[in-house]
């Protein structure tokens, strides 16, 4: 996606820098990314190559793509990762309490949302 979406940009550019077909490539590497974000199949090393991208043709267009976003989407991702380990802190307390079955729901749960927790036996054996 990255990579044709460069050279779609940069073939419009050298043909009489034809800005519109060089726009065109942006604005179809914005639709790819968007479309991708919403199915939630991107991943964070695509993004932030296509963010990267952005910046690049951007700077040679004279747009400036504001960093306030790439910002935002930084600290969804944090914010997500907080989100996860609350969530399995939770869980293990539960467990430390005993409580399988709620301990089991949110393991379950989370799993639909393709993320594992993995139980394992913590310290020595006996």
């Amino acid at each position: 996606m990255v990579v044709e979406a460069r050279a779609k940009f940069l073939e419009s550019m050298d043909n009489d820098f034809n800005t519109p077909y060089a726009l065109r490539a942006v604005f179809y590497l914005i639709r790819d990314i968007n479309r991708l974000i919403n199915e939630k199949t991107i991943s964070r090393k695509a993004l932030s190559d296509a963010m990267e991208l952005l910046d690049e043709l951007g700077a040679i267009l004279g747009i400036g793509f504001s960093s306030a976003g790439k910002k935002h989407v930084e600290e969804e991702v944090s914010k997500e990762d907080m989100l996860i380990e609350i969530l399995a802190d939770i869980r293990q307390k539960l467990r430390e309490k005993k409580d399988w079955a709620l301990a089991d729901e949110i393991r379950n749960r989370m799993k639909k949302l393709d993320i594992v927790l993995e139980d394992a036996k913590v310290g020595g054996g006996k």
